[in-house]
């Protein structure tokens, strides 16, 4: 069993550096709230610039192998959190590309739906409900680091941050 569902296009996990990853992905900070002149809140931002930024952390025996990867630089990330969409007919179109094979669905009751096939980002269900799925993300790298306690048995705590391009 791999320790990890996380993929990098480049660099690496290797065995002992990411067990137990923790990531958090949410919305780039690209949208502004702002009140009219009747008070109504509105959000400026245009569909364009829904993107994701995530940071991807890990305490382990070894760390990733990002020694090859430097800020700025472009990969291929195969996200841990799985995204979810309501599928009210029997095919949806998701919004990212998904993992291969991390491609799910259940109903309202929680049950199995059968998916029937995925082609790109259209998914084919047996019966409406809800997909979920890991996205397949384009980044940028905007941060990274490592930690090491020398006399300490904690190992290498180390993470990762990017934003989708």
């Amino acid at each position: 069993m791999d320790e990890t569902c996380l993929s990098l296009s480049v660099g690496g996990l290797p065995p002992f550096s990411a067990r137990g990853c923790t990531q958090v992905l949410k919305p780039i900070a690209s949208a502004e709230n702002h009140r009219t002149v009747n008070g109504e809140l509105v959000t400026t931002v245009s569909q364009l610039h829904h993107k994701y930024q995530t940071t991807i952390k890990s305490q382990d025996k070894l760390p990733v192998a990002i020694d090859c990867l430097w800020k700025g630089q472009t990969i291929q990330v195969g996200c841990m959190q799985r995204l979810w969409q309501r599928a009210d007919g029997l095919t949806i179109e998701l919004s990212r590309e998904p993992v291969e094979g991390s491609v799910v669905a259940i109903n309202a009751e929680r049950e199995p739906v059968v998916v029937l096939g995925v082609i790109e980002r259209t998914v084919s269900l047996a019966a409406p409900g809800f997909v979920g799925y890991r996205p397949l993300l384009t980044m940028k790298i905007t941060d990274f680091g490592y930690e090491t306690e020398e006399w300490g048995e904690g190992g290498v705590s180390w993470f990762l941050s990017m934003e989708e391009v």
